[in-house]
């Protein structure tokens, strides 16, 4: 045992030495290694400030389809009396293509950011009641504006690309494609 702490100590001493000779390339090393971490901590700030400036784009677009998705509740006679005492503001009415309009706008202005393909997802599982033709807008835009290799891109265009096919009953040729 007292060996090993006898080569342990036999080596701090070399190592100090070693250090003392070369103070020139540990203080260079010190200083890059110092530097690159500066550099990785003012991009992940920058990436991190513009995913978050995304998503308060993303929260009132998604509100506001939320909204017009679901509808009001009837009001049944129990709800009189409440209404009575307060009166519940009217119900904001959305306008679809205005939001369609800033949705779109919203994935080409983020398609980088994952946000933006989240609000992709949303637009495409409702494209069909604004339109096919604003469907294929969709895709059109997906294309261009997302990064080319993701997974979740790749499927989310086969996804509407076959519920395209199979709106329009050529669900042979949706099947034929998917294999």
């Amino acid at each position: 045992m007292t060996k090993w702490i006898d080569s342990l100590n036999q080596g701090l001493i070399e190592a100090t030495e070693w250090t003392g000779r070369n103070l020139k390339l540990v203080a260079s090393v010190f200083v890059v290694l110092l530097v690159m971490g500066a550099v990785w901590a003012s991009i992940s700030y920058k990436n991190e400030s513009k995913e978050k400036k995304a998503l308060q784009a993303y929260a009132p677009i998604e509100r506001d389809f939320n909204t017009w998705k679901t509808p009001e509740k009837p009001k049944d006679s129990t709800d009189k009396a409440a209404d009575n005492k307060e009166k519940t503001p009217e119900p904001v009415k959305i306008d679809p293509t205005q939001l369609w309009s800033r949705m779109t706008h919203f994935i080409q202005e983020e398609g980088d950011l994952p946000a933006s393909q989240l609000m992709a997802l949303i637009a495409s599982e409702d494209a069909h009641s604004i339109g096919t033709a604003k469907a294929v807008e969709l895709l059109d835009i997906i294309k261009k504006t997302f990064n080319s290799g993701s997974h979740m891109t790749e499927g989310l265009i086969l996804l509407k690309k076959g519920d395209l096919l199979a709106n329009s009953n050529k669900c042979e040729i949706a099947v034929a494609n998917s294999e």
